[in-house]
């Protein structure tokens, strides 16, 4: 209950009346979390102004807490390859808090947040380089000499934002330039991402292997299968399973440059098995539409997941819940 008092004390003081009667918002947040789950809060990077924002989800609607100025690599442009002094754009997380004797305080500050550079899209375009973080700087130094990469800011503003943001959940987005849309466009671009996942969803239920496959890129690779092999795999599972069920809930999803991560809670049960995890998508928008580039899947907390499902799936619409009553009733759930 401390904490919590506290870290609402925290925005309280943090948000002032002109941000919260803000109409627009950043694009690239299709859908963060609500803190049952994953993270309600996202930092955003405006490479071309400068501005690295803090954003969260209060009730359903997306508010900006705080911006912070902030400096960038020296070189300006998309990070390309290790030693370019360019600061990366794409959809990141941040991994672990440095701070003390672990750092140098004269180049990183009073603490710096690593991040997972470079992520599955950096590496399938051949990107390279590490190290990049979001750090801090001592405040005799000027937030214009540039860094070899990171983000920097200010000592009491690195504080402020890692008492908000949550390792290897909360999304740390990094853009050109953002595009600011209101709360009707970004509801459009939301469905856009749901109904793509609802489709795919439903196929894999139904054992539509045509329909499911559709939903992948040519260039798809995970599990060390491609597409060929990919559903080679599927092929043989749907016909070793009589029934298959698969929900979702509490999607999360940013876009940056037509990529797009994708994560949510997975609810898989055949007449065999029943498991719960978490199902993350890469997925890239091609000309024919949205595709699915890898996806991977890690195991969560059953019971915790297994509440927040039964609370209500996102993805369950109408005729998904058509569909789970007619598995209920050919036995494909206990």
């Amino acid at each position: 209950m401390k904490k919590t008092a506290v870290k609402l004390s925290l925005i309280s003081s943090l948000i002032s009346p002109a941000l919260m009667a803000q109409e627009k918002i950043p694009s690239n947040l299709l859908r963060i979390g609500d803190g049952s789950y994953y993270s309600e809060y996202a930092v955003v990077v405006d490479k071309d102004k400068r501005l690295t924002s803090v954003w969260q989800n209060a009730n359903g609607k997306l508010q900006k807490v705080k911006e912070y100025v902030n400096d960038l690599g020296k070189a300006s442009g998309d990070k390309k390859v290790e030693g370019d002094n360019k600061t990366p754009e794409g959809i990141y997380f941040f991994q672990s808090v440095l701070q003390g004797n672990q750092i140098p305080y004269e180049k990183y500050g009073v603490k710096a947040l690593t991040t997972n550079y470079p992520n599955l899209f950096d590496e399938r375009e051949g990107k390279t380089g590490y190290g990049i973080w979001l750090h801090a700087i001592p405040d005799t130094e000027s937030l214009v000499r540039g860094s070899e990469g990171c983000v920097v800011v200010r000592n009491k503003d690195i504080e402020e934002i890692s008492k908000l943001v949550k390792l290897d959940d909360s999304f740390f987005v990094v853009d050109d330039s953002l595009t600011y849309v209101s709360e009707d466009e970004l509801v459009k671009k939301r469905s856009e991402i749901e109904d793509f996942l609802k489709t795919w969803r439903r196929a894999w239920s139904e054992k539509n292997i045509d329909v499911y496959m559709a939903a992948y890129s040519d260039s798809f690779y995970s599990s060390k299968r491609n597409k060929k092999q990919w559903r080679a795999h599927k092929s043989r599972l749907n016909k070793y399973y009589k029934n298959i069920f698969v929900e979702f809930s509490d999607p999360v999803f940013v876009e940056v440059d037509d990529q797009i991560k994708v994560k949510m809670l997975q609810h898989y049960k055949s007449d065999v098995m029943d498991d719960y995890g978490e199902k993350t998508l890469y997925l890239e928008r091609e000309e024919t539409g949205l595709k699915i580039i890898a996806e991977t899947f890690k195991r969560a907390d059953r019971k915790k997941a297994a509440e927040i499902i039964s609370i209500g799936s996102l993805l369950r619409d109408q005729n998904i819940s058509s569909m789970t009553d007619k598995l209920e009733k050919i036995g494909a759930t206990e």
